[in-house]
């Protein structure tokens, strides 16, 4: 019997063990996914981070660097700091002038080929019918 409660609270030692390292790999878990979060939202709440970005890797040999400057995204072109400002993308002298300048447009494109568009049979006989005029 004695050998049995000693072998017992071997086990019970052995599965606190394994029960402590799941606590810590689960808290190291939680501190990763609350960094990450954490980074992800501040970035999705500065307005332009994402074109300034896209920018960036458009144009390597001459962006060389981008940041949050001053609560607003911003790149290094040419050794100057340029400033998204609402939409526009201006020196720090005329960031106040914003609506004196014309907004960077950016379009969202699918990736990879374009997908043709389905012929039915009503669409068949409409093109067929306009091909014989």
């Amino acid at each position: 019997m004695a050998n049995g409660t000693v072998n017992t609270t071997v086990l019970k030692s052995r599965d606190d063990s394994r029960f402590v390292g799941y606590i810590q790999k689960m808290i190291g878990m939680t501190a990763l996914l609350f960094f990450f979060t954490t980074g992800v939202i501040v970035a999705a709440e500065v307005a332009g981070l994402q074109e300034v970005e896209a920018i960036a890797r458009s144009y390597p040999h001459r962006v060389s660097a981008t940041a949050v400057r001053d609560g607003e995204a911003a790149l290094q072109m040419d050794g100057r700091w340029f400033y998204w400002a609402n939409g526009r993308l201006l020196p720090d002298s005329q960031r106040q002038n914003w609506q004196e300048f014309v907004s960077v447009r950016f379009y969202n494109y699918t990736l990879g080929p374009p997908e043709p568009r389905e012929i039915t049979p009503e669409l068949d006989s409409r093109l067929r019918a306009r091909m014989q005029r």
